[in-house]
């Protein structure tokens, strides 16, 4: 299917050049003015800027010019950069269109625009085979044209203004590594669970109307099923560069292509794997990028504790660096001593288990106690603690609901 994409973009891409390349010269219709160009030669006031300061292999690329001397008639749209003499170059490392026009926003605004799209070059990113890229460089108007480019390159605008001066903007174009997510770190058993891959490397369809959707594909996985199944992330928007996918859980049935199978109290999983790696990482090398959340564990029947409360011993939100701690007050409703193992998560905005730590005790007969156990606060951020009671660390039955609490720790 992707060699046949690639096959309609190039066919398609050669059409439009063939169709408008004999009539190049009417990228303005006939709403261009034909005076000459007269710049300023002592004050140019040339500015060159582009919509963003990087860009990936596959990017759409906006670039302004402003630039009022060039406002040579104030009816029309005036157009830089079609002259040999004050041409305007854009250029890679190894590939370069000359001259390439730039249009007027609005009659009498002096301030000039053009779009293009990086077409990268021949890689397979996701490990089919097949290349994801038709690298192409082309100019068909100021709205349509294309430019080869590395992973580690640079596009650049060079602006002749004067025999003597050239002006010339640049802006990186590199890979990214790319990052996933689920968009929350705690499940309910029956939950429709959201995955979030960020990788603006993946977008990669080139021009409307060709442009839908970009998708990547990433594996969920649990406990219980550790084959799990694939999911098809598509991109939220053109040129978003996010990518989200959904999976429902059951307990009860196994996997398949939109569901996967899951144990309460379980962990499940997502992976990504980038194939568009940034240096010093070599062309050929992936990365498998994983993130973790956790099911709600229900259905206790024997709760000897009873935990009456949880919160954070510290002035709320947590500064980083202060010492704080996590409190809760326990009770022990039965006739007979009480061993417990409090278990404490620390889990961050993405999914990632920043602490484990744990401590033990004692609750004598129909007594309440206190449990203090400190956290880390070196990071700052939204964390959320789920916090365990056992009977033991070994046998690891529970005493008690499993309880969580958000917290968030602050400069």
């Amino acid at each position: 299917m992707k060699d046949f994409h690639l096959f309609l973009v190039s066919m398609i891409f050669v059409a439009i050049f063939s169709a408008n390349s004999a009539n190049a010269e009417q990228y303005c219709s006939d709403g261009c003015s034909t005076k000459p160009h007269l710049p300023d030669k002592e004050k140019p006031s040339v500015r060159i800027e582009f919509n963003s300061p990087t860009y990936s292999w596959s990017s759409g690329i906006f670039i302004n010019i402003e630039a009022p001397s060039w406002n040579t008639d104030k009816n029309k749209l005036d157009v830089i950069g079609d002259d040999p003499q004050h041409s305007i170059r854009i250029s890679t490392k190894n590939h370069s269109i000359e001259p390439f026009p730039f249009i007027e926003t609005d009659p009498d605004s002096g301030k000039f625009y053009a779009q293009l799209r990086c077409t990268g070059f021949s890689h397979d990113a996701d490990g089919d085979g097949l290349p994801e890229m038709q690298p192409l460089t082309f100019w068909v108007s100021s709205k349509m044209s294309a430019i080869e480019c590395g992973r580690d390159d640079a596009i650049t605008v060079s602006f002749k203004v004067t025999d003597d001066l050239t002006i010339t903007k640049s802006a990186i174009i590199k890979w990214n590594v790319g990052q996933v997510k689920f968009d929350k770190p705690i499940y309910q058993t029956s939950d429709v669970v959201e995955v979030i891959v960020t990788d603006p490397d993946m977008t990669l369809l080139p021009f409307p109307p060709l442009a839908t959707r970009s998708a990547v594909k990433v594996s969920v996985y649990s406990d219980s099923d550790s084959s799990g199944t694939i999911v098809t992330a598509m991109e939220t928007g053109l040129n978003s560069g996010v990518f989200v996918g959904h999976v429902t859980l059951s307990t009860k049935d196994s996997s398949n292509a939109d569901r996967l199978h899951v144990l309460p109290g379980g962990n499940i999983f997502v992976k990504y794997i980038d194939g568009t790696l940034p240096k010093p990482y070599s062309l050929k090398d992936t990365k498998d990028i994983i993130a973790q959340a956790v099911i709600e564990k229900s259905g206790i029947d024997s709760k000897p504790i009873l935990v009456e409360g949880i919160w954070i011993q510290n002035k709320l939100p947590v500064i980083q660096g202060s010492n704080a701690s996590i409190l809760a007050n326990l009770v022990n409703y039965r006739d007979q001593n009480q061993d417990y193992t409090c278990f404490i998560k620390i889990i961050n905005e993405d999914g990632i288990i920043t602490s484990l730590s744990w401590m033990s005790g004692v609750i004598q007969p129909n007594t309440k106690a206190q449990v203090i156990k400190s956290i880390p606060t070196n990071t700052t951020g939204t964390f959320y603690a789920e916090i365990y009671f056992w009977d033991s660390i070994l046998d690891a039955n529970p005493i008690s609901e499993k309880h969580h609490m958000e917290f968030t720790i602050s400069k």
